[in-house]
């Protein structure tokens, strides 16, 4: 895993992991993407930023085969043969057209915020993106639209019949100061 630290605090992974499928001759591989919200992390550990990064903490989680298009899971075969060069130079030009522009544009706190309003969540529950971003929309705004997350948030607690308390929940955003 590779671990990139922003100056605004928030966090970006690149890992490579190996299928359990590999053989000694031959390696299976895919590239997984995440990036680390810091006030999200925060919001319920405050230690979490002194904690090391790592992809099953991020926020927001894609394989790098995903962002073709179209999207599909990729996994590349390295075999110690020639065409290992060729699978790095798809990785390297992949990661450096489609995943490291992502990654970029999404650790932007607007931007992830912006993603997660949409309905979108790459890598994360229903669930996690409501929570995740009743936190954001505490910390940035816009304020307004926290009121319908909750909605959403309580919802889908109440169908899931999750064991969450929105009260809770609720009460301590209300002790975030908003940023903007």
């Amino acid at each position: 895993s590779r671990c990139f630290v922003r100056g605004d605090g928030n966090g970006e992974v690149i890992q490579f992991q190996s299928s359990m499928s590999s053989t000694k001759q031959v390696a299976k591989i895919t590239v997984s993407l995440g990036l680390w919200n810091r006030h999200v992390a925060t919001f319920d550990d405050p230690e979490a930023d002194k904690r090391d990064l790592v992809l099953d903490a991020c926020h927001w989680r894609v394989r790098l085969g995903n962002l073709r298009t179209p999207s599909r899971d990729e996994w590349w075969m390295i075999d110690g043969t020639a065409r290992d060069a060729t699978v790095r130079n798809e990785i390297e030009e992949l990661l450096l057209e489609r995943g490291l522009p992502e990654l970029e544009r999404f650790s932007a706190d607007r931007a992830l915020r912006d993603l997660w309003l949409s309905g979108q969540s790459p890598g994360r529950t229903a669930f996690q993106r409501l929570y995740d971003l009743s936190i954001l929309l505490a910390k940035i705004g816009p304020r307004d639209r926290l009121p319908g997350v909750l909605r959403e948030l309580g919802e889908l607690t109440r169908q899931s019949r999750m064991a969450f308390s929105l009260s809770s929940h609720e009460q301590k955003l209300r002790a975030i100061e908003t940023a903007e």
